[in-house]
């Protein structure tokens, strides 16, 4: 993995490649093109103006799916918040629900959901614990956040 930055006319230009070598990591255009795209996207993982060769480490970051999830429910109008149901940690707060309480995602991710939203020292009475679940969600709504 190198940087890759160059001038031409004196006008810099930049980019992220992803490439991947025949016959070694492929031998047909589905899973060349496949591969490349697998480089391409760990290059640009990595910060801009990179390019990357696959190689057989070449693995795709498990994050990067979790980035573009991130970037949609960050454009939902609602608050949303996912919690353990077996220990009641916050697994998931999008951009507005950290508004609403006041909190920066750092703070509030691993934490228990009722500490750090509601302040408090148990579980809410609306929470469903893992061994009352069925196969449906908890979905609840309020407009009262522990707000500062």
């Amino acid at each position: 993995m190198s940087i890759l930055r160059f001038k031409v006319d004196g006008i810099s230009i930049s980019c992220s490649i992803g490439a991947c070598m025949y016959p070694e990591y492929g031998n047909d255009y589905q899973i060349l093109y496949h591969n490349a795209d697998i480089a391409l996207l760990i290059s640009k993982f990595l910060g801009k103006n990179q390019y990357l060769l696959f190689d057989k480490n070449s693995v795709l970051p498990s994050h990067t799916l979790f980035r573009c999830m991130d970037k949609l429910l960050d454009e939902v109008s609602e608050a949303i918040i996912v919690c353990d149901a077996e220990n009641y940690n916050l697994l998931y707060i999008n951009e507005l629900g950290c508004k609403i309480a006041d909190k920066y995602k750092k703070d509030c991710l691993g934490q228990e959901c009722y500490k750090v939203l509601w302040n408090r020292d148990k579980a809410c009475e609306h929470c469903i614990n893992v061994s009352n679940l069925t196969n449906s969600y908890c979905s609840y709504e309020t407009d009262k956040f522990a707000i500062k």
